[in-house]
């Protein structure tokens, strides 16, 4: 008697410890609290780098706790009460339709004790079990779409060993389907949770929540204006001037939605608004344009949210430096940005690029690449024919809240502002261009130093 206690309680702390989980409800709302129907969410373990989704009508993730062992899943859809039981018990299988589904019992050997095949109803189903052994045992339901088990304590003689079905009900609760991890997971893991919904026929992203995870959670996934897709922890920056810029997160990359407008060197604090400057570079005198404001106005007129158009070297703020700058430890170049950020290089710009090849849904036609609409902003552009073109049909533009403006470029600022946006890379022979007759984002390697073009800071990882 003393060692069947002793049995009992090493079992009942062991399913203690493999029934543990932890489970995450999702739902979905917009920036003024209405409710918005979640197509599908990316779920991340940054610590254990692994990475699935969970597609509509899924809204409920179980992560089962346990790290390089086989985790049997513990779920709502299925109960044993009671658990342990002194040889025979009741279970309910909750089933979002009707399917077929094999229910086996074993012990840890993997030895067959009790089978049954049957036909489950949408709603609840109850089964009777009995086994004559004292002992652990797993139960497996196996359905075409899933497969669900957990551990069973029995501690008593239930005499034979068999399944047996009672009945069933219906219950719309179960019609929302509920997704368990196979994933290595242990409480404090770092997790990272990205929603998608279609809004006005357009794919969005949501906020992303990046979070240590260690207990049940309802997360609430929030949808913004297209034009307002933050970074996490970081909806706004500002730079050394005062002027704050609001954040778009693509991806794993953090960037400024609008771009840069600041006056003034935050190296020197000297002024190039609509000035021209002599300096010296590696041994040669240049005498170049600092900035101004797109089609030669102000900023009074232009507005914030188009910008200064900058010359490449007061973009990476050498301007008095005899040319000479250094990067930071992680090869980053702050120039005019805030700090902590830096000018883009030619291979973070690309990274933007390659972004949608695995994000086809955003793009226009889902075909991954035709990327240009989903970067650019729904107003300002020019209306043209073409069906994956900017300036066709510019009110499904934005999908990533990028927010692209068409503001012109260098010696051409007088003319066609309704038409393209240049921007700088830290590489003196590099610039992303888009125009409004484009599809993809360009990327252009050049013979020469670009002429004045706009700005957009990257976060520095």
């Amino acid at each position: 008697m003393k060692k069947l206690i002793l049995f009992s309680l090493f079992l009942l702390g062991s399913i203690a410890l493999w029934g543990q989980s932890v489970t995450l409800t999702f739902t979905g709302q917009d920036q003024n609290g209405n409710h918005v129907q979640l197509d599908r969410v990316v779920i991340a373990n940054l610590t254990r780098n692994w990475q699935e989704t969970i597609a509509f009508p899924d809204t409920v993730y179980t992560l089962s706790i346990g790290v390089g062992v086989e985790n049997y899943m513990l779920k709502e859809e299925m109960k044993v009460m009671p658990n342990p039981f002194d040889g025979a018990t009741r279970v309910n299988l909750s089933a979002p339709a009707n399917e077929q589904a094999l229910l086996t019992i074993v012990d840890m050997q993997g030895r067959i004790f009790a089978r049954y095949n049957t036909e489950l109803a949408a709603g609840d189903n109850y089964f009777n079990i009995s086994l004559s052994t004292p002992q652990m045992y797993i139960l497996t339901v196996q359905t075409p779409t899933r497969r669900q088990s957990l551990k069973m304590v029995n501690t008593g003689h239930g005499g034979s060993d068999r399944i047996m079905f009672t009945g069933s009900t219906y219950n719309p609760r179960t019609l929302q389907l509920k997704g368990t991890s196979t994933h290595d997971f242990l409480p404090g893991d770092y997790m990272r949770y990205i929603g998608y919904a279609n809004i006005s026929n357009i794919t969005r992203q949501s906020a992303v929540i990046a979070q240590p995870q260690s207990y049940d959670e309802a997360l609430s996934m929030e949808f913004f204006a297209a034009d307002a897709v933050p970074c996490p922890g970081m909806p706004t920056i500002a730079d050394h001037e005062g002027n704050v810029y609001h954040t778009v997160q693509i991806g794993s990359q953090c960037w400024t939605k609008e771009n840069m407008r600041c006056e003034t060197s935050p190296r020197t604090g000297q002024r190039f608004i609509n000035d021209s400057f002599a300096y010296i570079s590696h041994g040669y005198s240049y005498t170049e344009d600092g900035a101004y404001w797109p089609n030669h106005d102000s900023a009074s007129n232009v507005g914030n949210e188009l910008g200064l158009l900058y010359s490449w070297a007061v973009a990476l703020d050498t301007i008095g430096s005899e040319g000479e700058w250094c990067a930071d430890t992680n090869g980053h170049y702050r120039g005019i940005c805030p700090e902590g950020w830096h000018i883009p290089s030619r291979y973070e710009w690309l990274a933007l690029y390659n972004y949608f090849a695995s994000h086809p849904e955003l793009t226009c036609n889902g075909n991954g690449v035709s990327n240009a609409k989903a970067l650019a902003a729904q107003t300002g552009w020019m209306r043209i024919n073409g069906t994956c073109s900017v300036g066709s049909n510019p009110s499904t533009n934005n999908a990533t809240g990028f927010t692209i403006r068409p503001t012109s470029y260098g010696s051409y600022q007088d003319i066609c502002i309704f038409n393209y946006a240049h921007f700088l890379s830290n590489a003196y022979n590099f610039c992303a261009k888009l125009w409004t007759t484009d599809t993809d984002l360009y990327l252009e390697t050049l013979l020469y130093p670009p002429a004045r073009n706009s700005v957009r800071c990257l976060r520095n990882e």
